[in-house]
């Protein structure tokens, strides 16, 4: 009987966990969708969006179960699979971590899963979480791991490739705002956002949709 209880309250306390984390992540996509409705509106401009997206990329990661690695937050592909469902996509080549941010691509034996769920899709832009396996070699030994990433795609091509450099410029800036959130740090973000986000205005203006 006693052992009976027990089992049952195992199953219990794991049901809540696994309820518990679908709302967390749920909840940071709806917060990313969000963003990105604002940016449609025009109540925010892109260098805005990056900065509360790349926020809201890491506590969804984190709300997936992910372990720190360094700096990143990493994810096994049981993880990926029970939050975002079943790969979207097969692969061969993965990048193999050599440190220092250096490394190598290789091709595997077997294809491996990766991920690139839409989760936004809107006048001006697209939103996907994507996860594409890593190898990183520890104590002689392959480990396969995953790091979630947010993509923003803008829908037209020849101002998507007008803008390109601009875009990488501020997201660079943004994510080491994002990671170390100074003044100093939001002057420059702000700085070199005003160019690029005028080139924005003033494509949109001219091609609302």
């Amino acid at each position: 009987m006693k052992k009976g209880v027990l089992i049952l309250f195992i199953i219990l306390v794991l049901t809540t966990r696994i309820i518990a984390q679908s709302s967390d992540i749920d909840t940071s996509i709806k917060e990313i969708t969000y963003h990105a409705e604002q940016y449609e509106a025009g109540n925010i401009n892109y260098a805005q969006l990056v900065v509360y997206t790349s926020s809201l990329s890491q506590d969804l990661a984190e709300a997936m179960g992910a372990t720190s690695e360094g700096h990143d937050a990493v994810l096994k592909a049981e993880q990926l699979e029970n939050a975002l469902g079943k790969p979207t996509e097969t692969v061969k080549w993965v990048w193999v971590e050599t440190g220092n941010g250096n490394g190598y691509e290789k091709k595997l034996d077997k294809e491996v899963p990766a991920w690139r769920k839409p989760i936004f899709d809107g006048k001006k832009i697209q939103m996907w979480l994507s996860a594409w396996p890593n190898i990183i070699k520890k104590n002689n030994e392959a480990f396969l791991f995953y790091r979630l990433h947010l993509e923003i795609k803008f829908k037209s091509p020849e101002e998507q490739l007008k803008i390109k450099d601009g875009i990488e410029e501020i997201k660079s800036i943004a994510e080491k705002y994002s990671e170390s959130p100074n003044q100093e740090n939001l002057n420059t973000l702000a700085k070199e956002s005003v160019s690029v986000e005028q080139s924005f205005n003033n494509f949109f203006n001219q091609n609302p949709y």
